[in-house]
């Protein structure tokens, strides 16, 4: 008979042990079943360690204590000893050495080219990435079809793949009332369950949340799994005020006692690869209500037993009602929540609407939680029977960091303040400009980062393709592609309308960047988007210089007469090529023309540039994303609308200029002539071939 050798990080209750319980009984007529758990994290919580223990030889668990060069040497003597046919390691060694739970020698010695085994990996994280991936064993054994697909560059580079998924047989449920009296549980009361050791990705604090939402329904509860001390910082302070619904039970041997017994399953895990606990509940039958996560591939779409949580509170306990109510087992009354028939959102403006909960005086309050004070404050008065759906509109649409408070009669029934984690926002770009998307695009990531939450982004997609593969965890939408769910939505975009409608300040007196911050609430500080690059760039036996000469108005132009002329001229006499790179056609003598090309060829030809030479247009801010230095004219705009860094601007301010930046002239975008102060361009007019070559000389 076959040996295999199942090697794990731990043995300590949790998803990946069961895994390997399960995979041992799947297996144990078939292979000679050997099992070494490389840290013993706890002596407590050893449910799935003693059963594996009762089913495999005693001698044929091993448990390494020591440091990890000790573990490095008793690792090699036992594998020598044992001689195994496989060793299934059950995570990356990848990721073992970044938790720092194995050495890298002793990685180097599994994988060794000469092994005499065949070593097969399952990994249990759904946050490993495919190009951190520097050992490759001979095989994988996946938990699902989505990590097999996640991995398909892996899977082309070794010589077997599978998918090994933890399936369950339906499971008869027992009488409810007898089930719940073994448990000593009232029958009276509907119950629900929650499995997993507590900690942040579990996200236990959500269902005691809702829980205080349903303090008024015969409802309980229950929480199975360890409370490990490595994770008192987070769970101590939800124990120490949990709600009376709520009952801890720690960890269990027999967890299917519970399942057996149990009325719904509310699963708030928001980081999971193929998790066990709404498999077990759906064996049972139980109705579960879980987040639809990207690493479920969407098998639960057609689940008729599954419901997917929103996020919002308010909704979710909506839909735990609901789905009591049909399992017809304890009636449930209609009883008010403290917040119930409230919804919310943070779309451009944020709205809250209600149902009032009698005659009285409403006071909704729009608060900057940031600083406290309230920006608008919308006021109902009820008092007659049609007490549905009162709301207040705040005309705000850049970010705040939101509290709404809704008053009745100076008591204060509701109060929440805007939290995007993990929820979906909508940020639009209000420009088909390609300068400003590349100005744009890297406050919408930041914003990202920042709030932890998933962003679509939408507008004219003429440009997208430039930074899809670049910023791969933002949705770019198509043009009218539909988004749904979003719980705030921000435009970025210039208006010429009440300036705290759309940002703080009015857009004349900010950088083109520094809006995108603002609208957004960040911090501003110029920042350099990343663009996809195909190719290594145009190549030329002659170093050469980029120009373009056109922009989408005249008064962004060099109107000086001649002027581009001489400075070809001069750069042809320094030995350079001279290359146009504008999509117009040029007249310029002695260039070598790439006008009207695609968007992929001018970056092809930009990149191998000595430098750019171009007005305040996207080419420009195009050159500069590239890391090209750029010698800008311009003169409609004051000096700090553009980039700075890599920059050599020239602008006279000794005659007019900056009419873009100046809040008292209303600009007038579809005037191609725009000339405000009608001095006849005179701001590029009168800068000189000249200063231009001065700038070319310090290049």
């Amino acid at each position: 008979m076959k040996k295999i050798l199942f090697l794990c990080p731990h043995l300590s209750t949790g998803g990946m042990p069961q895994y390997v319980l399960y995979c041992i009984k799947k297996h144990i007529n078939e292979y000679d079943i050997y099992v070494i758990e490389y840290n013993n994290i706890s002596d407590t919580y050893v449910v799935q360690k003693n059963k594996i223990r009762n089913l495999i030889s005693k001698d044929h668990l091993i448990t390494l204590n020591g440091t990890l060069d000790e573990k490095h040497d008793k690792l090699i003597s036992i594998i020598d000893d044992i001689k195994p046919d496989i060793i299934s390691n059950q995570d990356f060694p990848e990721i073992w050495l970044r938790e720092k739970k194995i050495l890298k020698e002793t990685i180097n010695w599994l994988y060794r080219s000469d092994r005499p085994y065949f070593i097969e990996e399952t990994s249990h994280s759904s946050q490993f990435k495919v190009e951190e991936k520097k050992w490759l064993p001979d095989g994988f054994a996946f938990i699902s079809e989505y990590f097999q697909n996640y991995y398909k560059k892996l899977v082309d580079l070794v010589q077997t793949s599978r998918i090994e998924e933890y399936i369950l047989e339906k499971k008869e449920k027992p009488n409810r009332k007898e089930a719940l009296k073994k448990l000593g549980l009232n029958p009276d009361f509907l119950h629900i369950l929650n499995v997993g050791l507590f900690t942040p990705w579990k996200n236990q604090k959500e269902i005691i949340e809702i829980a205080k939402g349903l303090t008024h329904y015969p409802i309980k509860f229950h929480f199975i799994g360890n409370t490990a001390p490595n994770f008192v910082d987070y769970w101590k302070p939800l124990i120490d005020n949990l709600p009376s619904n709520c009952v801890i039970w720690g960890e269990q041997s027999d967890v299917d006692v519970f399942y057996s017994a149990m009325d719904l399953l509310l699963f708030t895990s928001k980081m999971e690869a193929n998790p066990l606990v709404p498999k077990e509940a759906l064996s049972w039958g139980i109705p579960c209500l879980m987040y639809n996560l990207p690493t479920y591939n969407g098998v639960y779409d057609k689940e008729e037993l599954v419901t997917y949580l929103t996020g919002d509170i308010i909704c979710d306990i909506e839909n735990i009602i609901k789905e009591l109510k049909q399992l017809n087992v304890v009636p449930i009354e209609e009883k008010f929540l403290p917040y119930k028939k409230i919804s919310h959102h943070f779309v451009l403006k944020p709205r809250v609407s209600f149902d009032a909960i009698g005659k009285g005086n409403y006071s909704i309050l729009f608060i900057d939680n940031d600083t406290g004070e309230i920006l608008y404050e919308g006021k109902h008065k009820v008092d007659s029977k049609n007490w549905l759906n009162y709301y207040s509109v705040a005309n705000f649409q850049y970010f705040i960091n939101w509290k709404v408070v809704i008053i009745k009669d100076d008591e204060v029934i509701y109060s929440k303040v805007m939290d995007l984690r993990d929820k979906k926002v909508y940020i639009e770009i209000g420009s088909k400009a390609l300068g400003d998307l590349i100005a744009w695009i890297p406050y919408v990531e930041e914003f990202r980062k920042k709030h932890n939450c998933f962003v679509y982004l939408g507008g004219p997609d003429r440009y997208f393709n430039l930074f899809e593969k670049e910023y791969p965890e933002i949705c770019f939408l198509k043009e009218k592609q539909e988004y749904h769910n979003v719980i705030a939505g921000y435009h970025i975009g210039i208006a010429e309308d009440d300036p705290r409608r759309r940002t703080k300040k009015s857009w004349r007196l900010m950088s083109l960047q520094e809006l995108a911050a603002t609208v957004l609430g960040l911090e501003y500080k110029e920042i350099k988007p990343k663009i996809h690059i195909e190719s290594e760039g145009f190549k030329s036996e002659k170093k050469y210089v980029c120009l373009s000469e056109f922009s989408t108005l005249n008064c962004k132009l060099w109107n000086h007469p001649n002027g581009w002329q001489e400075v070809v001229d001069y750069i042809n006499s320094k030995g350079y090529e001279v290359r146009s790179i504008s999509f117009e056609e040029t007249n310029l003598m002695n260039v070598k023309k790439h006008n009207g090309r695609s968007l992929k060829d001018t970056i092809s030809v930009l990149l191998n540039a000595e430098f750019f030479i171009g007005v305040g247009s996207g080419l420009s801010w195009l050159a500069w994303a590239l890391g090209i230095p750029v010698i800008m004219i311009s003169g409609f705009s004051k000096p700090f609308a553009e980039f700075h860094s890599g920059l050599i601007r020239i602008h006279n301010d000794k005659v007019c200029n900056g009419c873009y930046n100046d809040p008292t002239i209303p600009f007038i975008k579809n005037n191609k002539m725009w000339c405000p102060r009608g001095k006849n361009f005179e701001c590029t007019r009168e800068i000189t071939p000249k200063e231009v070559i001065e700038a070319i000389d310090q290049l």
